[in-house]
């Protein structure tokens, strides 16, 4: 099938589903590292040909497009045997920033897929920063989620990983063991990697639903 391609102006109009009004973003980003280096280069001319779904790929990892405007299938990787911080991520993506997508798990000595987007790697851009911050926070911090109960879910798997350090008698909310605990355990009731984040969608959403009506 040939290749969907479109001319794109760089002075786009912020109605489009970008984050930011262009050119403008630009100049904060274009240093930045290898891919912002090639969006900037795309961009400095005023017209390019691109195949979209190589555009939504790259500006969807920036977190410059709004996930309801992403067409394609995107592939997310990252470790196997997910437990609390990747499962509440892959739920995190599939809700708020890629419906989409697309999980595949991979060792961590593994080489990244081509146009993957990885997590909780150790080549990967979004990951933890020990003792600091989750996948969660990344993720919550580079496509700019906002919605109040997913940044709630955020700070139990915060409380969890990063301030009590995984210790039961030092969590600070009440709902941080229950939902972590129950993350924890998936992996050992399901048969595959797939199979444990599945489960972590319908544990997160029913979380995520009594928190919308105890609200």
């Amino acid at each position: 099938m040939e290749a969907t391609h479109v001319t794109f102006q760089s002075d786009l109009p912020n109605s489009t589903g970008w984050r930011v009004p262009f050119p403008s973003c630009l100049h904060d980003v274009k240093q930045a590292d290898d891919d912002l280096s090639l969006f900037w280069k795309l961009f400095s001319r005023r017209e390019i040909d691109i195949d979209i779904h190589d555009l939504e790929y790259l500006c969807l990892r920036l977190g410059l497009l709004e996930p309801e405007k992403v067409t394609m299938r995107v592939l997310w990787v990252t470790r196997k045997r997910p437990h609390v911080d990747r499962c509440a991520s892959a739920w995190l993506i599939r809700r708020f920033i890629d419906k989409n997508a697309e999980f595949r798990f991979i060792s961590k000595e593994d080489p990244i897929p081509k146009n993957a987007i990885a997590f909780t790697l150790p080549k990967a851009e979004i990951k933890p920063v020990e003792g600091k911050t989750t996948t969660y926070d990344a993720l919550v911090e580079k496509y700019h989620v906002q919605d109040p109960l997913a940044l709630t879910v955020g700070r139990f798997v915060h409380d969890f990983e990063i301030d009590a350090n995984e210790k039961a008698n030092q969590v600070k909310f009440k709902e941080t063991l229950g939902m972590c605990y129950v993350l924890k355990g998936l992996e050992k009731i399901s048969k595959t990697d797939r199979e444990t984040i599945e489960k972590a969608m319908i544990v997160l959403d029913s979380l995520y639903t009594s928190l919308k009506e105890g609200a």
